[in-house]
Formats: structure tokens, sequence, C-alpha cells
């Protein structure tokens, strides 16, 4: 029967219509979004954009502040394992005696710079600030405005360097004609 044959291949056809329009949804709602970052920015003018400016070095701020205060629990780790292997290597008889002296030196320099970084890292694991909220078009609007100053950086340096390429070929030419007279 033909029939049978046709109707599994209608319904994935139809399944992947249906994927589609969702996809294209999607595409429509992410291009709304980018369009009204874009919007926000162009008519809020300088002073929306400090805004969001300073709520994207918020961001980065408070993002910095959860790596440094993990680097400072793993630095609290690692003298951890270095005091233990010192007190290790020192319950053996493989030490001359100055290797021991410069280990038990050690020893208490590691757990004493440990109990610094633990209370380092108690005082700021305790005091995290959120970042402020941003919105699904502020980050856009973000990101238009990290574009543009990008685009404005690198027409600055190509103006710069055409200034002085044109300033570098005159001297050139310059040279040039005093030469031949």
């Amino acid at each position: 029967d033909g029939g049978a044959t046709i109707a599994p291949a209608m319904d994935f056809f139809r399944a992947a219509q249906e994927a589609m329009q969702v996809a294209a949804d999607q595409a429509q709602q992410r291009l709304d979004t980018a369009s009204a970052g874009k919007r926000m920015v162009e008519e809020g003018g300088p002073d929306v954009a400090l805004k969001l400016e300073t709520k994207a070095r918020c961001r980065k701020t408070v993002a910095a502040d959860a790596k440094a205060s993990a680097s400072l629990d793993d630095v609290v780790r690692a003298y951890d394992e270095a005091a233990a292997d010192v007190a290790r290597v020192l319950a053996t008889n493989s030490c001359t005696p100055e290797e021991r002296y410069d280990f038990e030196q050690l020893q208490g320099m590691y757990e004493e710079r440990r109990e610094a970084y633990r209370a380092a890292a108690n005082a700021v694991g305790a005091l995290a600030p959120p970042a402020p909220f941003v919105s699904a078009e502020e980050d856009d609007a973000i990101k238009y405005i990290w574009a543009q100053n990008r685009v404005r950086t690198a027409q600055q340096g190509a103006s710069q360097f055409a200034a002085e390429a044109g300033a570098a070929a005159g001297n050139v030419a310059a040279g040039a004609r005093g030469g031949m007279q």
C-alpha cells in the first residue's frame, strides 16, 4: 500500500516544518532583542550609554571578584598540601641537616601564609556583592556600545597611520628632490 509509506514521510516533513518555524521564531525574537538594544543606545544618548557601560563594568568586577575569591581558596589548599608534604618529609631520614633546617623553616612559613590566605578568603568570601540586573536588551546594547568603541578605535588607528604614512612619504619625496638639485 503506497499510503502506508507516505504517512511517515508526511509526519517527518510536518515535524521538520514545525522545527523550522520554532527556529525562525527564535531568530526573530533574537533580532527583536538586538534591535531593542541598538535603539536603546541610539535614542538614550550618552547618559544611557554611561549607565550601560557602568552595568557592564560592575558585572566584570563581580566576575573578577568571584575568580579572585576562588583563587584564594586554591592557594589555601596549595599551602595545606605543601605543609603536609613538608611534614611527611620531616618524618623521614631522607634530609641532610641543612635540608631539614630549610624544611622546618618552610613548614612554619607555609602554615603562617596559609592562615593569612584563609583569613583573606573568609573576609572577601562573605562580602561578595551582586552585579546589577542587566536585561537581554541591555546586554545587546552593551555589545553594541562595545562594537562602536572598537570601530572608533580602529578608525582612529587607521587615521593616525595614514597621517604618519603621508608625512613619511612627504619626507622621502623632499629628500629625493633635495638630492636632485
